[in-house]
């Protein structure tokens, strides 16, 4: 059941059941409005149960690499580099959450692209630190999903890193 973990429902899958309730509210007053409902609540489960079978079907179709300079300078613009690499046959939207330290209190650094088969995305940020003392990096949280999919993957690749 590991595979529960890993999945999460986008908000599009929420508006498409929203949708499918409405449409079956109003069948109370029109009874072919049920029917309607019924059908399209069928092709959801369909169309999320073959996202599921197709962001599933590898074990990790990505490479993430970070990399940290061995020390920082306290009150400069230190550069931390991060890159990923698609390794699957399938156009796929991510969504990546980077485990900063927590002397930096950034609580909501999240960057979302989308990479073609075989692409390549690298992205450099700064960070200032102001005290001293070592820096630990996390986890970077992938959250991988097929265009305009109902369901996310989750992927937590360990990169903890500690920087002085």
């Amino acid at each position: 059941m590991k595979i529960f973990r890993q999945l999460f429902l986008t908000n599009l899958f929420f508006i498409g059941y929203g949708l499918c309730f409405g449409i079956m509210l109003l069948g109370f007053g029109w009874p072919v409005l049920t029917w309607v409902g019924l059908g399209m609540l069928a092709v959801i489960v369909g169309v999320t149960s073959l996202q599921i079978g197709a962001l599933f079907s590898s074990k990790i179709p990505i490479e993430v690499k970070r990399k940290t300079p061995k020390q920082f300078s306290l009150h400069d613009e230190n550069a931390v580099n991060i890159s990923v690499v698609n390794q699957s046959k399938k156009s796929i939207g991510i969504r990546l959450i980077d485990e900063l330290p927590f002397q930096l209190q950034v609580r909501d650094f999240e960057r979302s692209f989308s990479l073609d088969p075989n692409g390549f995305w690298e992205d450099t940020y700064y960070i200032k630190p102001l005290k001293r003392g070592s820096y630990f990096f996390g986890h970077v949280n992938v959250f991988l999903a097929l265009k305009n999919g109902f369901v996310e993957r989750r992927i937590s690749v360990d990169l903890a890193a500690e920087v002085k």
